[in-house]
């Protein structure tokens, strides 16, 4: 038991580097719009307040619209596979 535990305790470093990559790629786009609404905010010379709803507002309408761009993307892979499937089967 000692010795799986020290090893392990050697293969936590390994792991969290290869995983601190993926984590960032998947949260970078989020943290630059966050910058940049900031960056917008200070610009204008927005209250604290006012900051926050407008980076509230923005993060909602980019998550709503990749959610809708997704669902139309799988739409499209799915009529673009069965398109494929029937014409190599009438084949």
């Amino acid at each position: 038991m000692d010795v799986f535990l020290k090893n392990a305790d050697k293969l936590k470093p390994l792991l969290l580097i290869t995983l601190l990559p993926m984590e960032q790629a998947k949260v970078s786009w989020y943290h630059k719009l966050l910058d940049e609404c900031r960056s917008l905010a200070e610009r204008f010379r927005l209250d604290e307040t006012s900051s926050e709803e407008l980076m509230s507002f923005i993060v909602r309408v980019a998550k709503d619209q990749y959610k809708i761009g997704n669902k139309s993307g799988i739409r499209w892979a799915f009529n673009k596979q069965k398109e494929g499937t029937s014409q190599t089967s009438s084949a």
